[in-house]
């Protein structure tokens, strides 16, 4: 009869604090609550990051599913995934990620740089939507550049660039023409 009325209890208890959305526990009682007001609860995505992957030759596939982890001091950029190295990384705290698609990767797409049309100092403005790029470069529609501040805007020296200074944009429009490319932006991520 104890155990009967003990679970009885609990049941009352859930039911009470699953009833309001600020005392909701589980996740399925918020989208319910989320429904009557006619909001839709997302069901949310994995964590995802922006990685740069140099090469040495061109067209390499870079495959979907293929395990990227985050760096960690005395070792390689290349792990083989049957070594030890892979486990004694993992032990040192190094994060797993996994790519979403397959990529064709580019030595030229290592480190692209802008065409200044002879202006000895050139920025992207904030509110630029498109750019010159230098080179034969295989761009398209739907590629995503990632733009890096590689000096201080202050002094121009390398050493006071700021790794924070990063930001996607993808390509709208590709025009080649005459070992340059021009691009059209669509806005960040």
């Amino acid at each position: 009869m104890a155990y009967s009325a003990e679970y009885l209890s609990y049941y009352q208890d859930a039911v009470a604090t699953e009833a309001y959305l600020g005392t909701a526990r589980r996740r399925t009682s918020v989208r319910r609550h989320g429904r009557l007001v006619d909001y839709v609860l997302h069901e949310g995505c994995n964590a995802r990051v922006w990685v740069q992957v140099a090469v040495n030759t061109d067209q390499v596939l870079l495959a979907k599913g293929t395990l990227l982890l985050t760096h960690v001091s005395g070792q390689g950029s290349v792990i083989d995934p049957d070594s030890s190295a892979k486990s004694e990384v993992w032990a040192q705290g190094a994060k797993t990620f996994q790519t979403l698609h397959s990529q064709e990767l580019f030595a030229a797409h290592n480190e692209i740089k802008f065409y200044t049309w002879g202006a000895r100092e050139w920025f992207l403005s904030k509110q630029e939507t498109k750019a010159t790029l230098i080179g034969h470069l295989t761009l398209k529609p739907g590629d995503v550049l990632i733009f890096e501040e590689v000096r201080d805007p202050n002094t121009g020296l390398r050493a006071g660039a700021n790794p924070q200074h990063r930001h996607p944009v993808s390509l709208t429009k590709v025009t080649p023409e005459n070992g340059r490319s021009q691009f059209y932006l669509l806005g960040g991520f």
